[in-house]
């Protein structure tokens, strides 16, 4: 039984009774909707009946349930929920009158799950930009399928927020269809939720969005979970990816070493950290092999010729592995110990707990690996018991022996018996099978300490399964078990029940004793029976426990107590027996727990073969980048490819639906939570039996009888804690928040934006943030959100038919199976070892990897892990833990001292109540517990849930998940706790656990009863597994156990290549060939493809091209079985652009083939011409053209490429850099955002909701909702960047968020997040109506100046009222805003009103005016005729050449981009008065002055021209129609290249294009038909050197480089000054500070440390933020330059790594741009050259050598800090 329950957290409001140990009242601490809730009365000592009545408050819901109760009876009561009864936290009111009275109030909780829901994913851990898999398993509570019926799936992130929705997912056969949920670049990482919903039924799973911040690879190793004696090899596989799970290339040195019987004799004695750490280097001594790895090499090797071990002689062997990598020259090293034994046996132990002063039963099992019981041999087991002194401290030790076993009838158990002294506070045991001769063999188990329980000072009441040979175990036919103790659905079941009195027992009667049976958090039977005194109370028989052990005759009570199995009491259930009974002086409670036979009525089998398969000739053509990039098919002959496949196949019912899904072995280091597998459908199944709520009767002097008026509901510290931060007093000098919470209130992002610049004392203060708010959040998130895949499953009294139990305890490395390197220790990352999940017959584990680092104290050493908590402060819901765990010092003695000293505050019987998961009421002194064992901080939590959760009726939009989410986040912010969780906290956890799904699918099972698919291509660098469930309309729900795929047999090919460079830099190619033919072959031919885009040669011969334009570089060799063969070769790009390396391997029984792409780039500077013209075909002008276009500057023309559309549409679909370049932060998001819902609101009006754009648009909206949340406050307000701990909050940002989040086109709304936005943004709001705030704002005219106030205020109008939102807004939004006279939204209308005659002469904000005006509500048919008027006057200039109309800048303070602001905005407003004629001519100009203005300079530009171009589409669609539409392009250039294009109704919407073949410089084209045409021509220039500025330029730039002594690291050190100019200096005026972009091209074959450099900024006040982009391997820096710094030198110091891939390195291009003015640019190159010039192995060794030797770490170290 789990002990830590003892810490959980609730107590009850209040307590008054007028008799002494007169009741006992138990009630679970759920009640199920459509269900009679059973409660259990029991009246001790009452002069007359009792009536017991239970109201259940839930809001304005009441209900009533009463009985009567005589004294010394136990009653039996039920409260029926009816089904529409509401779920969440209420309150349970239990009131006695009559013979007795006391009124009792008790937290509960009202839930439903009269639907079993599974949500599964294709992985649990994913990276940013991935795409996400989810399907749902629905059935009934009896496992049956539902076959039609809909469900929601929603998808939060890591601070909660709902990111997406999939409302209405059809339900077919019991299984949703597959769905695909894109995640986006830039997100709140962390533990994201995938929860499903079918009425008040919520289940979710936890899924990891996470990247690594700090570069590095993966290693892990599989190896057999044990050994035999009689096995003479180590078989096993190696393992190593990049952080995107990609395989590289590595040495590797494999050492393996004994484990004698000596060395366990050491580990007993409990070494010293000392002497572990002389054990570091102990694998120097061992034999060792050195090999290359490329991806993946399977170990088959000798013991005893190779590693000079003798298997016979060991109890187990350990393997040290160190591999090191080609690319970085880092290094990982696994440390993992395979235990030997005689035969596959092992052994666990039970109970894991012991208690002192008396006598003690344990039973020892022997079980296959696989779970299967098998016939036990005789053992040893050492037992050493720790003695304390007066003081609980320890003073000796004591160790016991014990050989001799008795077995109860059974063959595969032992049980003896053991009394521990009174002042005994620790025990530790080890178990060691012994021979024949009494000589121990075998390996010996780990030493295993056990739990402490209170101490008994009554009578021991014992309970036990009589053993039934009706429903045998599975056991294997040839070692067949006798019985089992388990029970079986439809049959009765007998328990034994057996009391002890340790007094001279006076009464010899019947006893009567109570029992409740509970099975998942409800009481599923309660009753009464009797036991009888023995023969020597009364002449009675005795029936002993151990009728095997000699024992002298002994007064007792013992009985048998029958009960009827159902099927509602699978698969676990626990029996709770006890009496209170005054007149025999017995106080005594016990529970046993057992497992139920029946869970599935027919089993599911997965099998794997592999199987022949024939080849065709394939061509390559699935490159997503074809499009753009002028790739071309690749054609691959069948002699390069592989001529197997793995076959899956799976026999059960037939008819039935199986799910499928195929992942790497990496899966199972999550214990795969996110699968269908018996061990994931049992935590579903036992889920309420863990609920944190702690509802014992207190110490009586401290109960509060009523909570008095004005108590804050969440008041008081954090458990565990007297203030803010461990007991610190918080910045208010204690001041209570408006929730009583102590510590700084008014913060606004104080929850947790990880800062991209940290320093290493915020990264720490975040970390405990994160920890105290996690204890808090996750109770709450798991009652709501139906979270339930964290807890371990409790150990059984009985046989367990479900699982096998955790052997890894015993006999598991435990050091190499934990992640290292990380803070992080949340449930999410204990789900990885709570137990064995069974693959196979358990033959392989999984030994992960740490890295090897060097520290100035000590020799090379993996990196130490963070301290673990030195206090007992337990989590809530710490029940779900297991204490080796939790604590670095578990089992040691001042543990255990500590553990003692908190047991004997209460008695055993409360402990047994505790643990027993109900509600306790009751005036026993003997159940209640310690005031100091209640949370206080969460009793007030849930218990303003509970009374907050009323509200929801009366605000229909949110719903419980919400009220929930909202009041965690009231409480966060106000607590200064946070949800984020620091990226370095999930550093190893997002490397190790990082997998990929190959096939997650559905199949069927035929009507044999077998079904099969063939999997993909599986290449043999990772090892796989399947798992599997079936659903049957019939039989219902079956899982099979997961399998490990055997490995794909073949020759295969793995290449590595930079995946960028430059024109004539000197690239590392590698490449390696793995025989997995399982034979030697003679003529291995390996084929790299000739082409002019690259040379080829040996680093040793660079003179020697081996391949060129016409020349193929091949090779023959000979390749042995499983042997692998690997070369590194030196390439030199040749030209600019994506190049491919084709590299082909054949042999006579087949071969591979990899195809490697690198991105190349040529030195100098680059800049696009883009020319766009829209040609209106639909007025009698039918055709234009020939139309010549001259390229401007042939000689440095590089690209160009003629597209044609009528829309471009497809182009806004894609993640898009689109004319939105100088855009970033939230900026892009925002664009993203608003184009896409723009986009959604013109296909959904031209009905074109069918259409793949719209589904696309859809995914897009999602993505970049995602990016926007990632600047979003806990407060509810944005701001550019996510910076913590500085007021970026700007309400320009703000409105246009909540604008694009209110818009009717978005696909799904967050209440939570609008509400507390809305709260934000109206907080704004001045007493004449207007808004205003004075945080930052990226727009010169409309954030500063003049008009600030009326601007933001339009802003503000615009946002909340745009697309007619009022429409479709939630309620309590609509309510809010827009209703009486002085409404929010009705005073700003007012407000800007009264502004108008100010404002008219200003085009730019007059225009905001008149839109917001426009689509206003309260706009009044005057104000409209008189804006339209307005419009009119303002004239338009007409441009000769095409007729297209502008309205012309007249204020000399306006910019261009203001200019073309102006424009889009006009078009818009003629738009809305229907004049398409003038609109169009509008736009025709708008796109016109692309060439000369090709980009956004604000997130404005981009709205209003959008919103501008997309009503100029509708209003086309509408006023022609589609059905006539055919245009008709022909485009030629003067090489003589042509091509005709023709859009129709069909294709309108999407591009078509063709790459013109430089050299070329004119292009010729034509248009004609009738319809809208768009033409773009993209042209991309090069230049070697930058054009000289017209004017004088205000920057100036310096960047140093400065390589360290070893090599892989340089630093850099970069300078900007900024000093504007005269024509800067107009805008500063108006203006806040300055905000510039440095744009660092990143060297090829270098890489950037994310958090190092956040470190190293952060000391540099002016760096706001820093972005690294990886696909354009660009380091961003944004810099606030306030006036104080204009002329002075801003230099800022970060780091680059040097890679082995890369040499002679191209000049690296720095652009410094200010952020409002992109044309306004600095571009400068800076060469750079670095020792040694070597690449591969050489530049590895040369890093090794030359880095600190050991000797002079400590003189380093001193001179550091003598610094």
């Amino acid at each position: 039984m789990n002990w830590s329950l003892i810490i959980l957290g609730l107590v009850a409001l209040s307590s008054v009774a007028f008799a002494k140990n007169s009741y006992l009242v138990i009630v679970p601490k759920l009640l199920k909707v459509d269900y009679e809730n059973q409660l259990s009365i029991f009246i001790a000592d009452a002069p007359k009946p009792v009536e017991v009545k239970f109201e259940l408050v839930f809001g304005q819901k009441h209900l009533e349930s009463k009985t009567i109760c005589k004294s010394g009876e136990t009653r039996n009561a039920t409260l029926a929920l009816p089904k529409e009864f509401p779920v969440g936290a209420a309150e349970l009111i239990i009131t006695a009158t009559g013979g007795l009275t006391f009124e009792e109030r008790r937290d509960i909780i009202v839930y439903d799950n009269r639907h079993m829901m599974l949500v599964q994913t294709s992985a649990t851990v994913y990276r940013p930009s991935d795409m996400m898999e989810i399907r749902v398993i629905a059935t009934t509570e009896e496992f049956m399928p539902i076959e039609n019926g809909e469900l929601k799936v929603e998808i939060y992130d890591g601070l909660l927020k709902l990111v997406g929705e999939f409302p209405r997912v059809p339900i077919r056969s019991g299984l949703t269809e597959t769905l695909r949920f894109p995640i986006a670049e830039d997100v709140n990482a962390g533990k994201w939720l995938v929860s499903a919903v079918i009425a008040n039924t919520t289940s979710s799973v936890d899924v990891l969005i996470v990247r690594p911040v700090t570069p590095s690879f993966d290693l892990k190793a599989i190896f057999s979970r044990f050994l035999l004696r009689t096995d003479k090899m180590l078989r096993g596989v190696i393992e190593m990816d990049c952080d995107d799970n990609t395989p590289i290339f590595g040495r590797a040195i494999v050492a393996v070493g004994p484990i004698m019987e000596q060395e366990m004799d050491s580990k007993m004695r409990m070494e010293s950290s000392k002497e572990e750490k002389s054990k570091t280097e102990e694998w120097r001594k061992w034999k060792s092999l050195e090999f290359e790895i490329a991806g993946r090499v399977e170990l088959n090797y000798d013991l005893l010729s190779l590693f000079n071990i003798d298997i016979t002689k060991v109890i187990g062997i350990q393997v040290y592995i160190q591999v090191t990598d080609l690319m970085s020259g880092q290094e990982r090293i696994v440390r993992h110990v395979i235990p030997v034994f005689a035969r596959d046996i092992i052994y666990d132990i039970r109970p894991l707990e012991f208690e002192a002063g008396t006598e003690n039963e344990f039973e020892i099992i022997a079980k296959r690996p696989d779970g299967k019981p098998v016939k036990m041999e005789d053992m040893i087991v050492h037992v050493r018991m720790i003695l304390g002194d007066e003081h609980g401290k320890q003073k000796d030790e004591k160790i016991v022996e014990i050989k001799d076993f008795y077995t109860r009838g059974r063959n595969d158990m032992g049980f003896f018996h053991l009394t521990f002294p009174e002042n005994c506070i620790g025990v530790l045991m080890t178990m060691t099978p012994i021979s024949e001769d009494g000589k121990e063999h075998g390996y010996r188990t780990h030493t295993l300490p056990l739990m402490p329980t209170p101490r008994r000072t009554g009578a021991k009441l014992t309970i036990e399964l009589l053993p039934s040979k009706v429903a045998p175990l599975n056991t294997d036919v040839n070692v067949p078990v006798i019985s089992s103790q388990v029970s079986t659905v439809g049959r009765i079941s007998n328990f034994y029940v057996q009391l002890m009195s340790s007094k001279p027992i006076e009464k010899f009667e019947r006893l009567p004793m109570s029992y409740v049976l509970m099975t998942n958090g409800r009481i599923t039977l309660t009753g009464e029976f009797f036991i009888e005194p023995t023969k020597e109370c009364n002449s009675k028989t005795v029936r002993t426990i151990r009728p095997e052990e000699q024992t002298p005759p002994t007064c007792m009570f013992n009985g048998t107590l029958p009960i009827h199995i159902t099927r509602d009491m699978i698969p676990y259930s626990t029996l709770l027996v006890y009496t209170f009974q005054p007149t025999f002086n017995f106080t005594v409670a016990e529970s046993y727990r057992f497992a139920v036979a029946g869970l599935f009525q027919n089993p599911l089998t997965l099998n794997a073969t592999i199987v022949p398969f024939t080849p065709t000739e394939t061509i390559v053509n699935d490159f997503g980048y074809m499009k753009y990039m002028q790739m071309e098919p690749i054609r691959i002959s069948s002699k390069a490819q592989d001529r197997s496949r793995v076959e899956l196949s799976f026999t059960g019912v037939p008819e039935s639906t199986v799910g499928l899904n195929v992942f790497e072995f990496d899966g199972i280091l999550q214990g795969l939570s996110t699968e269908i597998t018996k061990e994931r459908l049992l935590r579903y199944l036992t889920t309420y039996e863990h609920v944190p709520l702690f509802t014992m009767p207190v110490e009586e002097s401290m109960v509060r009888h009523e909570r008095q008026v004005g108590d804050s509901p969440m008041a008081g510290p954090m458990p565990g804690q007297t203030g803010p931060m461990n007991g610190q007093t918080g910045p208010m000098n204690g001041q209570t928040g408006p929730m009583g919470v102590q510590g700084e209130m008014n913060m606004p992002g104080q929850m947790g934006m990880s800062r991209r610049t940290i320093s290493e004392h915020d990264e720490e203060m975040e970390i405990n943030r994160e920890r105290m708010g996690y204890e808090m959040r996750y109770p709450i998130e798991k009652m709501m959100l139906g979270i339930n895949t964290a807890h371990t499953l409790p150990t059984l009294e009985g046989d367990d038919i479900y699982i096998s139990s955790d052997m890894g305890r015993l006999y598991g490395d435990m050091e190499s199976q934990r992640p290292s390197s990380t803070h992080y220790r949340r449930k999410l990352e204990k789900s990885m070892n709570q137990y064995d999940v069974n693959v196979n017959d358990n033959d392989y584990i999984i030994a992960t990897s740490i890295p090897l680092v060097f520290t100035a104290d000590s020799k090379p050493m993996p990196s130490r892990k963070p301290e673990e908590k030195k206090n007992m402060d337990v989590e809530i819901d710490s029940k779900d833990e297991t204490m080796y765990q939790k604590s670095s010092e578990y089992g040691t003695s001042t543990w255990y001292e500590r553990m003692n000293t908190r047991l004997n505050s209460f008695t055993p019987e409360a402990f047994k109540f505790m643990h027993s998961g109900l509600t306790i009421v009751s005036d026993f002194d003997a159940l209640r517990m310690p005031i100091e064992m209640k949370h206080e901080n969460f009793t007030k939590l849930f218990r303003t849930f509970r009374d907050e959760s009323t509200t929801f009726m009366e605000r229909p939009s949110f719903n419980m998940r919400d009220e929930a989410r909202e009041l965690l986040e009231r409480y966060m912010v106000e607590s200064d706790l946070s949800m984020m969780v620091p990226p370095i906290m999930l550093e190893e956890q997002a490397r190790t656990n990082y997998y990929r799904s190959i096939f997650f699918n559905t199949s069927r099972i035929e009507s044999q009863g077998m079904g099969k698919v063939v999997l993909p291509q599986t290449k043999p660098y990772s090892t796989w597994v399947a798992t599997g469930f079936a659903l049957n309309d019939k039989t219902g729900l079956s899982i099979a156990q997961p399998l490990r795929l055997p490995t794909n047999r073949g020759l295969f090919v793995l290449g590595n290549l930079a995946k960028q460079a430059r024109v004539n830099e000197h690239v590392l190619l590698s490449f390696g060939i793995n025989n997995y033919l399982e034979k030697d072959l003679t003529n291995v031919i390996l084929r790299i493809r000739a082409s002019a885009d690259f040379d080829l040669f040996e680093q040793s011969k660079p003179e020697e091209i081996l391949s060129s334009k016409d020349k193929d570089y091949t090779f023959t060799m000979p390749l042995k079985s499983f042997a692998v063969e690997t070369r590194h070769m030196v390439l030199i790009p040749k030209r600019a652009g994506l190049i491919q390396v084709i590299i082909e391997v054949e042999s006579d029984f087949g071969g591979d083939y990899e195809i490697l792409t690198m991105h190349v780039r040529e030195s100098g500077i680059e800049h696009q011409r883009i020319v766009s013209r829209l040609f209106d075909l639909t007025s009698e002008k039918k055709s234009y053209g020939p139309i010549v276009e001259k390229i401007v500057d042939p000689s440095n023309l590089r690209a160009v490429r003629f597209s044609a559309s009528s829309t471009f549409l497809d182009r806004y679909t894609y993640d898009a850099k689109f004319q939105i370049k100088p855009l970033v932060g939230m900026d892009r998001s925002l664009f993203h955002l608003y184009r896409a819902l723009s986009l959604r609101r013109y296909l959904n009006e031209t009905f074109q909701t069918e259409s793949p754009l719209f589904n696309m648009t859809a995914e897009n909206i999602t993505v970049a909702y995602q990016q926007l949340q990632y600047y979003n406050d806990y407060d509810g307000s944005y701001s550019f960047i996510p910076e913590e701990g500085k007021n970026f909050s700007s309400l320009y940002y703000t409105s246009l968020a909540f604008g694009a989040m209110i818009s009717p086109m978005m696909p799904f709304r967050d209440n939570v997040t609008l509400n507390r936005t809305l709260n934000w943004i109206l907080s704004r709001q001045q007493q004449d109506g207007s808004f205003d705030c004075d945080g930052f704002c990226f727009h010169y005219r409309f954030c500063a100046g003049e008009y600030r106030r009326e601007s933001l205020t339009a802003f503000v109008l615009y946002s909340l009222t745009r697309d007619n939102s009022s429409d479709y807004m939630p309620e309590f939004i609509r309510h809010r805003l827009f209703d009486g006279e002085m409404s929010p939204i009705m005073r700003a209308h007012r407000y800007l009103e009264s502004r108008i005659t100010e404002i008219k002469p200003h085009l730019l904000p007059i225009s905001l005016f008149e839109l917001t005006f426009l689509q206003s509500r309260f706009l009044s048919k005057e104000l409209r005729e008189k804006i339209h008027e307005t419009l009119l006057s303002r004239k338009l200039t007409v441009v000769p050449e095409d007729n297209s109309k502008y309205l012309k800048n007249v204020d000399n303070k306006m910019t261009f981009d203001d200019e073309l602001l102006v424009n889009a905005m006009t078009a818009s407003l003629y738009a809305m008065y229907g004049d398409y004629k003038t609109t169009f001519d509008i736009a025709r100009w708008l796109i016109s002055q692309v060439e000369v203005h090709p980009q956004f300079d604000t997130i404005l530009d981009g709205v209003f021209y959008f919103d501008a171009w997309f009503n100029i589409r509708t209003m086309f669609y509408k006023h022609f129609g589609i059905e006539k539409f055919d245009v008709t392009i022909d485009v030629s250039s003067d090489s003589g290249e042509k091509r005709q294009f023709k859009i129709n109704s069909k294709n309108m919407d999407y591009s078509q294009m063709l790459h013109f073949t430089a050299p070329v410089r004119q292009i010729t084209y034509s248009v004609k038909g009738f319809g809208l045409a768009m033409i773009s021509i993209d042209e991309v220039y090069v230049q070697k050197e930058q054009t000289k500025a017209m004017g004088p330029m205000p920057f100036s730039f310096t960047q140093e480089f400065k390589p360290m002594s070893w090599f892989s690291e340089i630093m850099a050190k970069t300078c900007m000054t900024y000093t504007p100019t005269s024509e800067h200096q107009r805008f500063i005026k108006d203006t806040f500070n300055r905000t510039m972009v440095i744009e660092m091209h990143l060297p090829s074959g270098m890489r950037v440390n994310e958090r190092q450099i956040g470190f190293f900024l952060s000391r540099v006040e002016q760096v706001m933020y820093f972005k690294y982009e990886r696909c354009g391997h660009k380091l961003s820096l944004f810099i606030n330059v306030p006036s104080t710094w204009y002329g002075k030198p801003i230099c800022m110091e970060w780091c680059l790594e040097r890679l082995s891939t890369v040499m002679s390195w191209s000049p690296m291009q720095v652009r410094v741009y200010d952020y409002l003015q992109p044309e306004m640019e600095f571009i400068q190159y800076f060469p750079m050259q670095f020792q040694p010039k070597v690449l591969g192995y050489s530049f590895v060794d040369a890093i090794h050598e030359h880095r600190p030797k050991l000797e002079s770490l400590p003189l380093l170290q001193k001179s550091k800090q003598e610094m």
